[in-house]
């Protein structure tokens, strides 16, 4: 008889680990991080960080927003200033830490450009946002594009 309880202990405590491991592993979403930058040569820079593109203007403590392909949002961050006002030169770095991996698709809207739609492996990767000026305006870039960088 004790056999029989000691045994039904030992099942009942192995179905509870399997059960609490199970549902700890299914409530841990996997995340990564996003570490890319944002930049090109602007039609006008200024030391206070503001470049001015051809559709839009970007500076330090713009948005950056990540959405998954159900439109939920995953993760934000902001635009952080590497150089600007030398010259035509416009550079930000973000990073967006947690984003939930998975998705088909990610949204990545920065500052009041329109989201650009880029896949979990490229933004892995660490690739950089290209804004167009007004040259490349005139040879009809998209307004922010994404390069991916190659491995």
């Amino acid at each position: 008889m004790k056999r029989t309880i000691i045994a039904g202990a030992v099942s009942l405590l192995v179905m509870v680990m399997v059960v609490a491991g199970c549902e700890s592993g299914e409530s841990k979403a996997q995340t990564f991080d996003i570490k890319s930058s944002v930049g090109n040569n602007a039609d006008k820079s200024y030391a206070s960080g503001l470049c001015v593109y051809y559709d839009e203007q970007l500076r330090p403590g713009d948005p950056v927003i990540v959405k998954g392909a159900d439109g939920t949002i995953l993760g934000k961050s902001e635009l952080v200033l590497l150089t600007a006002g030398e010259g035509p030169a416009c550079s930000f770095n973000f990073q967006v830490k947690g984003v939930k991996a998975g998705e088909p698709a990610y949204e990545v809207k920065i500052g009041e450009y329109g989201p650009v739609t880029v896949t979990e492996a490229e933004l892995e990767t660490g690739g950089s946002f290209t804004p167009r000026n007004s040259i490349q305006a005139v040879w009809d870039y998209p307004p922010i594009k994404y390069n991916a960088r190659k491995k």
